[in-house]
């Protein structure tokens, strides 16, 4: 009798550690069937330090997004060295795990649930990319380390994690920041850091791999489905779009192959539609893009030029160097080399640098984005690890990737910067005109006040206007007054064009009366000879503009490199 009660007991025993291990009971998910992003890198510590307030120990932080338990029993942490395999550990809903290396010294118990690994790899300073998969392969989540993430030179210096700024956002690549909790990171509980992830899903920077072949990397993971959706991309010409091949782990650059080669001298037109879906699979915070394409040149004989530089910048900042293109070409940017007396740095990535346009070089994109405003002009920012300029006096190099291709050698020094200015740190020298001798003393000037003592990305405050500007006028108005209610009575601004030859192109930007920049309409856009841009009365925050006047400002280009401006008031009305 009692050897029949005991067997069942026994039996039932067995077969309920079974399910358990593997993930099999209600409520809980197997590591081989959680979908991307279920499981999330949320924090991580790269530089400890023995005299820190935290554990001397890299280690990686775990969150679980979904509703269920999820057995983490044989998912993978992977960077381009090693891996580690994860043993049975059953993470609950909304809660954080803290990965680290098992070290006698250390222990994370204090903080929380922990994972202390036999093998765990170490990240690489001062960047590295690693990620989460399934035995399969199935990437889950993906971090990249940089440096430029913590937006705070002492933080960068050790001692503090990175910290995931929105755990339910974690298709931003560049959504981390250094964490803000008094011992430098918060293992195994909520991140100290939180902000609402308001970007749309953009390009950031786009380049040619071939002449059939087109990269698009962008500011967030894509949906790996829906960027192989042809539906989602369009080209002009008459030729067709497939996507090549989508770059894993972070899933923000994809190659797309175009159905003929490109054609040397013929402009084309990318769109990018609203449809494209980011990482969660959302097309509602897409922002849809129309890139222009074009095949490089190889001659840069008297093409491009130093245009501005911020060799000392203010404690925390950036250094950058802007270059522009005087020329009626287009390059690729990873033809060029920036040095000193003493070496040259290549330029690594390949980018399209476009007739009368800026690029920028700095060590950190995000700081000038965030403390210039040129967040319209984010895809004429390029990072790059810069050569040493002295503070006082230096020699700048500009080569074109050929030893004969010397574009722009000169030295200048601190006393070029406005006599009146206390204090030069963060304060740029801009060239006064393009065309004129980066040798000339003369032709520098410190960058003005009034637009924070730079200007990255975009013309020069100290710009002469009288060498360049010409009296044609192109462009007028329809109406003079907009009014955007929806009502159907004057909803839209209409900005109507006319050339007297074909070639031109402009940047079209409205501003305020206080010149506060509103809304880009076109960078640097192909024109025909005629035509018209209308404007819905939409701001770069996608607000409606308040009841005011405005000042519609046009920068064109003609096709023999002549340029010209044009100003055109009007008044947004409305019901008070």
């Amino acid at each position: 009798m009692n050897n029949a009660i005991f067997k069942p007991k026994y039996s039932f025993f067995i077969a309920f550690s079974c399910f358990l291990l593997r993930g099999s009971v209600w409520g809980q998910i197997d590591s081989s069937n959680i979908a991307p992003y279920d499981i999330i890198i949320s924090e991580f510590m790269a530089k400890p330090l023995a005299n820190g307030k935290l554990p001397n120990s890299e280690y990686i932080e775990l969150f679980n997004r979904t509703s269920k338990t999820v057995n983490l029993k044989n998912l993978r942490l992977y960077n381009d060295k090693k891996y580690s395999v994860l043993p049975i550990f059953l993470l609950k809903p909304n809660n954080y795990v803290t990965v680290y290396k098992k070290n006698a010294q250390v222990s994370f118990k204090a903080f929380g649930d922990t994972l202390a690994l036999d093998s765990l790899f170490t990240l690489s300073n001062p960047n590295d990319i690693f990620y989460l998969a399934t035995r399969g392969g199935k990437i889950i989540d993906a971090a990249s380390y940089d440096l430029t993430l913590y937006r705070d030179s002492k933080k960068a210096s050790g001692g503090v994690t990175l910290e995931r700024t929105n755990v339910n956002f974690p298709c931003h690549s560049l959504g981390w920041d250094g964490s803000n909790d008094p011992n430098g990171g918060t293992p195994s509980r909520p991140n100290s850091v939180n902000s609402n992830d308001e970007s749309l899903l953009e390009v950031d920077r786009y380049y040619l791999k071939s002449s059939s072949q087109i990269g698009l990397v962008f500011n967030k993971n894509v949906d790996s489905s829906s960027a192989f959706q042809a539906i989602n991309y369009q080209i002009s010409n008459n030729l067709t779009l497939r996507t090549d091949s989508i770059i894993r782990p972070l899933f923000n650059e994809i190659i797309l192959k175009t159905s003929d080669n490109l054609k040397k001298d013929i402009d084309y037109q990318l769109i990018i539609k609203k449809t494209l879906r980011d990482c969660l699979g959302s097309s509602q915070k897409t922002k849809g893009d129309t890139l222009r394409i074009k095949l490089p040149e190889t001659n840069k004989i008297d093409s491009v030029t130093v245009n501005e530089i911020l060799f000392n910048p203010e404690t925390g900042g950036s250094r950058f160097i802007e270059l522009y293109n005087k020329s009626n070409k287009v390059y690729d940017l990873k033809e060029f080399k920036i040095g000193n007396k003493s070496s040259t740095v290549s330029i690594d990535k390949s980018m399209l640098f476009f007739p009368k346009t800026y690029i920028v070089l700095t060590d950190n994109p995000m700081y000038i984005q965030e403390h210039y405003k040129t967040f319209p002009f984010r895809k004429n920012i390029l990072k790059l690890k810069l050569p040493t300029w002295n503070e006082t006096t230096d020699t700048v190099i500009l080569k074109g990737g050929l030893p004969k291709d010397s574009l722009d050698a000169f030295t200048y020094h601190k006393s070029w910067h406005n006599p009146l200015l206390a204090n030069t740190e963060g304060v740029s020298l801009e060239k006064v005109h393009p065309n004129k001798p980066s040798s000339d003393a003369a032709n520098w000037q410190s960058a003005a006040q009034t637009v924070g003592f730079a200007t990255p990305a975009q013309q020069n405050s100290q710009f002469d206007t009288t060498q360049a500007i010409t009296s044609k006028q192109f462009f007028t108005l329809q109406r003079k007054k907009i009014s955007p209610d929806s009502d159907g009575f004057e909803d839209f601004l209409s900005l109507n064009y006319r050339f007297d030859k074909t070639g031109y192109s402009a940047t079209i930007t409205i501003f305020d009366d206080k010149g506060r920049r509103v809304k880009s309409l076109r960078h640097n856009d192909t024109l025909g000879t005629e035509g018209s841009i209308e404007w819905d009365g939409e701001t770069e925050e996608n607000t409606k503009a308040r009841i005011g006047i405005y000042i519609l400002l046009i920068e064109w280009v003609g096709p023999k490199g002549e340029t010209g401006r044009e100003k055109l008031p009007f008044i947004v009305a409305g019901r008070l």
